[in-house]
């Protein structure tokens, strides 16, 4: 276990001395390891029943959380306050960050309040905030914290190895560019596509405009623009996964795509297979 988590009385001041410096190259930490999933899964049962842990990996989120936002604020390039939290960020997702960002799976990049994943493509970066000059406020990318939070419970609840994981998924097949959260690359060759959303019902109100679409096709040359739940039934229709996964704050909920003719299909409730069924 890292040692500013070893040691909850003294955590924000080890936290501070910790956070990692912007590196010369975006390329990945040399101490991370390929067993560190094993190691985060062991971690992340033992903090379940540890109110103490918890805390110090609240507070080390809230540390490198805050020096994300002055990076932001020096990196704008007009004056504008320094973005807050505003409570919007659950603390079992700053755990999950704050466990990444220790094991260095997730990682700064050269350019300031930017991150990398070590995920099975290695893209990236990915910013932390969004800039609006016209009002001068710099706003977090909500999504992105909980979307980080995905990608652990994939690795630590699953056990998927992070090869198989891409975090920002790009696919093209004419006429759609697909553009999932989180795509899941089985071995078998079946993929599964992770839609992440803040809360809860914005994943109901998406999931509710999938089925009659679903139901009537897909006309895959329509405009989606504004239309959330058309364009990833065209991502469905087109892209053609296993499993279409909604992740909103320590919940998936998965269904089972079954694909039709005239670009029909169902969702039915399903369960993802856990890594290890791949080694039967």
């Amino acid at each position: 276990m890292p040692a500013a988590l070893a040691h909850p009385n003294g955590a924000l001041a080890a936290v501070r001395g910790s956070v990692p410096v912007l590196q010369d190259t975006p390329s990945p930490p040399h101490r991370t390891n390929l067993g560190i999933e094993m190691r985060l899964k062991g971690t992340t049962s033992e903090q379940a029943d540890d109110k103490t842990m918890k805390t110090s990996l609240i507070d080390y989120f809230n540390a490198i959380f805050d020096e994300w936002a002055q990076q932001a604020v020096r990196a704008a390039g007009f004056p504008a306050a320094k973005p807050e939290q505003q409570d919007r960020i659950p603390d079992s997702v700053k755990i999950k960050i704050a466990q990444l960002w220790q094991s260095q799976i997730c990682y700064p990049d050269t350019q300031p309040a930017r991150f990398r994943i070590l995920d099975g493509k290695r893209g990236g970066p990915y910013k932390w905030f969004s800039y609006f000059k016209s009002n001068q406020t710099i706003y977090p990318n909500w999504e992105y914290f909980v979307q980080v939070a995905a990608f652990h419970d994939l690795v630590c609840d699953y056990g998927y190895p992070r090869q198989w994981l891409q975090f920002e998924y790009n696919e093209s097949v004419k006429p759609v560019s697909l553009s999932v959260d989180i795509g899941i690359l089985f071995p078998d060759g079946r993929k599964a596509f992770v839609e992440v959303k803040e809360r809860r019902d914005q994943w109901q109100v998406l999931l509710t405009g999938l089925h009659p679409l679903g139901r009537q096709g897909v006309d895959l040359n329509s405009s989606d623009r504004g239309n959330d739940p058309l364009r990833k039934a065209k991502y469905i229709v087109a892209g053609r996964p296993a499993f279409f996964v909604g992740y909103y704050p320590d919940s998936f909920e998965v269904y089972k795509v079954a694909c039709s003719a005239k670009n029909r299909f169902t969702l039915k409730p399903a369960a993802l297979p856990q890594a290890q069924e791949f080694h039967h």
